[in-house]
């Protein structure tokens, strides 16, 4: 069943809703429709009543993801469903089952059919600006300066500068909770601060070049034979294709050795 309503500036089209023919509509536009039809009403008495329904255009709401969503009333029962999956369902065919609906102006309120796609979730998290808009929300970011106060860097929460560097995160925390004696971690002093949309972060890495001050890394075997020495991790951790995470973890934890070798400042 479909019928066209002539808008301006183009043509409204709306479809039944499956599970719900002849009774619900969701249209190309993104709006939500129920339709005149007669029904039973029973009553706890068990009586029976036959009830003429009017359609109208059903009132929708934003749930706490920001999207909108409408309630369905249909054989004695209420369901409440999301808009973009309605229309996505109804007008964008899916031969592959992807299990999710993307808006594509990345806009949760825009549900015209143009502006939907079917995808998988990984598709969904990726898309666009969708990683950065995920994380700045959650984490609080952290300013990184030298004991002497100055700036070296913003990073996006703990768990990066962690991954990266290898360094412990109680350490870290402990300096951004003001714990007593613990003033600073890893010769920096560490802070949480609140820093608008201009401060640009590096998601994979946290922004941080870790290796802010001038330093030498000495490779050595495992019984502390001295092997060569680097001018940043980054060149070491390449000289013997080993992650920057392995190698900063090693150096460290002087115990802990990285493809083999053993590392440690000068």
């Amino acid at each position: 069943m479909e019928r066209a309503i002539s808008t301006t500036p183009a043509v409204e089209v709306w479809k039944d809703i499956e599970g719900y023919e002849g009774a619900y509509e969701v249209s190309t536009f993104g709006r939500v429709r129920s339709l005149d039809r007669e029904y039973y009403k029973c009553y706890s008495d068990g009586r029976m009543q036959l009830t003429k329904h009017r359609g109208r255009i059903l009132k929708q709401y934003l749930n706490d993801k920001g999207y909108y969503m409408v309630t369905i009333v249909y054989n004695h029962t209420v369901k409440t469903l999301l808009v973009n999956r309605l229309v996505a369902k109804a007008f964008l065919p899916n031969p592959d089952n992807l299990p999710e609906v993307n808006h594509k102006d990345e806009n949760p309120k825009n549900n015209n059919v143009d502006n939907l796609e079917w995808c998988d979730r990984l598709y969904n998290i990726r898309y666009g600006t969708g990683i950065e808009r995920r994380m700045k929300p959650l984490r609080r970011k952290i300013e990184q300066l030298t004991k002497d106060g100055r700036h070296v860097a913003y990073h996006l929460g703990v768990r990066e500068i962690c991954l990266v560097t290898g360094m412990d995160r109680r350490s870290i925390q402990r300096c951004l909770h003001n714990k007593p004696k613990f003033k600073t971690a890893y010769g920096y002093r560490w802070r949480f601060v609140d820093v608008d949309d201009s401060v640009q972060f590096d998601l994979e890495h946290s922004s941080a070049l870790y290796d802010p001050q001038p330093c030498t890394i000495e490779q050595l075997t495992k019984d502390g034979q001295h092997v060569a020495y680097f001018d940043t991790r980054t060149d070491a951790a390449k000289s013997v294709g080993c992650s920057l995470q392995n190698l900063c973890r090693a150096i460290a934890k002087p115990h802990q050795a990285a493809k083999g070798y053993r590392w440690r400042l000068i």
